[in-house]
């Protein structure tokens, strides 16, 4: 859970997030509330990206990655 404002990159949480999931490539799965809270700035986006995951929005009810269409 990451409180901290996302307008800008550089939100601690999202960082050791980040740095996790680089460090266990097995995990290839994330569950986020929503987009919004998720991609704030680009930086960030531009983090997911690169470790090619399979993002789960809660709320919305899709899935996002490289390989699954949006539902």
């Amino acid at each position: 859970m990451d409180v901290e404002t996302a307008k800008s990159a550089g939100r601690t949480h999202f960082q050791e997030m980040v740095k996790f999931l680089r460090a266990n490539s097995d995990i290839k799965e994330i569950l986020v509330e929503k987009t919004d809270r998720l991609y704030r700035n680009f930086k960030d986006y531009v983090f997911l990206e690169e470790l090619d995951l399979e993002i789960h929005l809660v709320k919305e009810g899709e899935i996002i990655s490289r390989n699954h269409a949006r539902m």
